[in-house]
């Protein structure tokens, strides 16, 4: 047993293990939002932009379209993860650099956890080392937790908040479930599927409750502690849920529109390509399967653990719809119990196992390889799916009409991107789906002056031409018009 002894060189190695997982993306800490799900990053950044630039309030996260009530409030999750990194670009300048080293020390925090969780679950602090080091190099992990994305903060806190009631589970410490509670209302708040994980604090109160139906008083008590802790949570998910109308979050499966033979070609897929290859990684197969065989042999020590996973594919399956191929990321409440069970593996490996470290050795050094060579790509222009003349002339884009006027934007089918990359706010269109009407009145009543188009279509229709004063920037298939309310 090695439980309480060498703290400091595990503490060094994992600060080895982030040097060098930073070093790997050093050419991507000063490159701007691009890359899978832009758009999501580029709604995300303007929560951030806005919150450092114009309204701090909390419960002001605001984007860049002032369509329909005329507002661009948008009050989604609650923006804990957003408002930080804000509050940080406030000090050391307004910079994506800021906002991907915060995302980093985020990520970098959940991998402390997943450390910290092993140390409780297996005999070895070497194990739980190795576990942490795969985790790291989980492929989503690894590129999203560079990312500007809520959900990396959510997972971190969830880890944490498995940690803290696992060590109540042991110890029985109401300051280490005070601590659960506190961590599973950071991880609800920054995104509210992973609510989820507080099924753990019912089921290890169940099981207390069957051990000895006298403790009810204090399992109650507990209860209703941690009931309030998530009462901010579940305060702002009942103010802001009623506006978010049309989003298919809400009613899962259940919106129609989803036939049963696609449900199955999404479950094959998912068994299939995403959790052994995108979750996991192929190198880890070999741990993770080992490590269900020991969950399975001791499944009354885990009981909790089961719960979690059940939860997990319950939530999978309500929101497979949503998911569908391309929302990894929706997957990230998956990654604690997936390595808890890798972390079964390793030990198992590393105790009977002939030649077990340098297997392992093998195993971390393959799964760093292998992360990199798929994630190359991710943050790639190619992987953007938007007019690349948005990218490639942004800078010109943006100085071609003055810092804080309001324009209009066309196309931007994800109501971000375009105008994230310009940075410019206003009223944004998609598959040229512009009234010509509307252009008088945003003119004359909204104030706007003037607007960037990437189509010919719109651009080029005679009842158009009379609100176009003047080109003034033609960039690839960009062009940036003053406009004038016509006599």
């Amino acid at each position: 047993m090695e439980k309480n002894s060498g703290s400091t060189k595990y503490f060094l190695a994992l600060v080895v293990l982030f040097a060098f997982n930073f070093l790997l993306h050093l050419n991507t800490v000063q490159r701007d939002v691009q890359g899978l799900h832009s758009w999501r990053q580029s709604q995300t950044m303007w929560n951030i932009r806005n919150f450092a630039r114009h309204d701090a309030n909390i419960l002001n996260p605001r984007v860049c379209s002032f369509n329909g009530d005329n507002d661009n409030l948008y009050r989604y999750e609650f923006p804990v993860m957003q408002w930080g990194a804000a509050m940080l670009q406030r000090v050391f300048g307004e910079d994506i650099t800021v906002v991907r080293l915060w995302m980093f020390l985020l990520g970098s925090c959940g991998t402390v956890g997943i450390f910290a969780l092993m140390t409780l679950l297996l005999s070895s602090k070497l194990s739980a080392l190795i576990t942490a080091f795969l985790f790291q190099f989980s492929p989503i992990f690894n590129y999203y937790s560079f990312t500007p994305l809520p959900d990396i903060l959510a997972l971190t806190a969830a880890i944490w908040y498995l940690y803290f009631i696992v060590k109540y589970k042991q110890e029985k410490k109401i300051g280490h479930f005070l601590l659960s509670a506190v961590f599973l209302t950071l991880a609800t708040l920054a995104k509210l599927p992973f609510l989820m994980f507080g099924s753990v604090t019912l089921i290890i109160f169940g099981q207390a409750f069957f051990k000895d139906k006298k403790a009810v008083g204090k399992i109650s008590l507990l209860a209703a502690a941690q009931a309030v802790f998530l009462l901010p949570a579940f305060a702002w998910y009942a103010w802001v849920m009623p506006t978010w109308t049309g989003n298919p979050v809400l009613q899962g499966i259940f919106g129609g529109g989803f036939s049963i033979l696609e449900f199955f070609k999404l479950i094959g897929f998912h068994a299939v390509k995403m959790f052994p290859n995108k979750l996991l990684s192929f190198p880890i197969w070999l741990p993770f399967l080992l490590g269900i065989f020991v969950l399975l042999k001791n499944r009354t020590r885990n009981t909790w653990l089961f719960g979690l996973i059940g939860i997990t594919f319950l939530y999978l399956l309500l929101q497979l719809n949503t998911i569908g191929r391309a929302h990894d990321y929706y997957l990230l409440p998956f990654l604690p119990w997936l390595f808890v069970v890798t972390g079964f593996g390793v030990e198992k490996i590393r105790e009977q196992f002939t030649h077990g470290k340098a297997v392992l050795l093998t195993i971390c050094a393959a799964s760093v390889v292998y992360t990199c060579r798929l994630t190359r790509d991710w943050s790639s222009l190619a992987m953007t799916a938007f007019n690349e003349d948005v990218f490639v002339h942004s800078e010109a884009l943006q100085n071609a009409v003055p810092a804080g006027e309001r324009c209009i934007i066309l196309n931007d089918r994800t109501g971000y991107i375009f105008a994230y990359r310009i940075d410019k706010q206003g009223y944004i269109f998609q598959n040229d789906k512009l009234p010509v009407a509307w252009l008088n009145a945003m003119i004359t009543k909204n104030g706007v002056k003037y607007m960037y188009s990437d189509s010919r279509t719109f651009d080029q229709k005679p009842e158009v031409q009379p609100y176009l004063q003047a080109l003034i920037s033609e960039k690839g298939s960009v062009r940036v018009f003053k406009l004038t309310a016509p006599d």
